[in-house]
């Protein structure tokens, strides 16, 4: 299952190194930016909802919000952390995504006629996340859960030697399907697509016994998402929140259907639209991907075309934010696109080893101003507000924000 890997002389060890370096200086240069970032309308309820639990109360008894618990247990670790700030909660945002990043790099890695172009996976997903988000679209749970996400995708798409590997993979991918779910329930289908998508290469590709499936994948996974959902349930129940906990999670949305108007279509289209602005240099490079016709070119095709009916389901609010959903697998489509078009100008070029790593610097350069311009955008308020005038992260984001700018200075 593993792509080709072309290892192109002295520059592999050159190329590799400079390309991880860069990616990881423009993602977290890009991270550091919105460390003193307002919070939008949701990210401060979580906020309070966290200080609240750190403060003794308890969720969905003494104070209540339809979300699941998985994004206020993320806000209560960030406060309990790095502090009940800005600052804190966008602190442990940034340290939450650098697995996810290490976790894309090496998930894609394997795919990659030129592997060290790998590299690129992070700046496409985590680094497009932060030159595209305002207030509203910062930490929420749809992006939070595309660590445990892509996870759950990773470590079931690849060969794994033995029945044993195999049912461990699919155990730790159960597991972290579910703790995608104590962020939003309704992303569970996501993984029975995905899984079936699996189940369906097991069977026709790799000849894998119907009963050997069952046992070494689907029973797996069912215990890795047992376990977790029954940590969470226990939880609650030893709190006495867990009839509230379930009213929350099942019956409440059955109701707001019915009492709540569905959003205009018109705010689907600028969710769209916002989307498509932010990935608008990847885009080419995404659908160029999707015609490599890889296996986890597949896999990403599924995610899309699952996340998308999830997001349509969500008919009541269709916020931008819904959209960070198609986020991991746009990015790793773009990348495999790239590394697709490297190989064919190589090719071209009579496999010249030097070619190659000018191509791809160029490709490189042209996606990275998109983000450049981003992120001075961000930065220059902020130097200017703490570092020339002298006046602190409070002013700002005044600057930045017209909600902060009616609090004292």
């Amino acid at each position: 299952m593993t792509g080709r890997a072309e290892r192109n002389g002295r520059w592999g060890p050159v190329v590799a190194a400079a390309w991880y370096g860069a990616a990881a200086l423009a993602v977290s240069g890009l991270g550091l930016v919105h460390l003193f970032f307002p919070l939008g309308w949701d990210q401060s309820l979580y906020m309070t909802g966290a200080k609240a639990m750190a403060d003794g109360s308890t969720l969905y008894v003494d104070f209540w919000n339809n979300k699941q618990p998985g994004v206020f247990l993320f806000y209560w670790t960030a406060g309990r952390l790095f502090g009940f700030t800005e600052a804190g909660l966008h602190a442990f945002e940034l340290v939450w995504m650098a697995p996810l990043c290490l976790a894309l790099a090496a998930g894609v890695r394997p795919w990659l006629r030129h592997p060290w172009l790998a590299a690129l996976a992070p700046v496409a997903v985590v680094g497009t996340y932060y030159a595209t988000i305002d207030e509203g679209t910062m930490t929420q749970p749809e992006v939070l859960v595309a660590l445990p996400t892509w996870l759950a995708v990773w470590l079931v798409a690849r060969d794994h030697g033995s029945p044993r590997r195999m049912a461990a993979a699919f155990l730790a991918s159960g597991a972290c399907a579910a703790v995608t779910v104590t962020f939003k329930l309704i992303l569970a289908p996501l993984f029975v697509v995905l899984w079936l998508v699996v189940t369906v290469d097991l069977l026709a590709r790799r000849k894998v016994p119907w009963a050997r499936v069952m046992r070494d994948a689907w029973l797996p996974a069912a215990a890795g998402v047992v376990a977790v959902l029954a940590a969470v349930t226990a939880g609650f129940w030893l709190a006495g929140a867990l009839g509230p906990m379930l009213w929350a999670s099942f019956v409440w949305p059955l109701e707001a259907l019915e009492a709540i108007r569905t959003a205009p279509k018109s705010r689907l289209l600028r969710a769209a639209a916002w989307l498509v602005a932010g990935f608008a240099p990847w885009l080419l490079f995404a659908a160029i991907g999707v015609v490599t016709r890889s296996w986890l070119a597949l896999l990403m095709v599924a995610w899309i075309a699952a996340a998308v009916a999830l997001i349509l389901v969500q008919s009541l609010s269709w916020w931008e934010y819904h959209m960070l959903l198609l986020f991991p697998p746009v990015g790793v489509l773009a990348v495999l696109g790239i590394d697709r078009g490297v190989g064919f100008i190589g090719d071209r070029a009579g496999g010249s080893g030097a070619v190659v790593p000018v191509v791809a610097t160029v490709l490189a350069l042209t996606l990275a101003s998109t983000q450049l311009t981003p992120f001075l955008t961000k930065v220059r308020p902020l130097i200017g507000a703490t570092l020339v005038d002298r006046q602190g992260a409070a002013a700002y984001q005044r600057v930045v924000s017209d909600r902060y700018k009616g609090h004292g200075k």
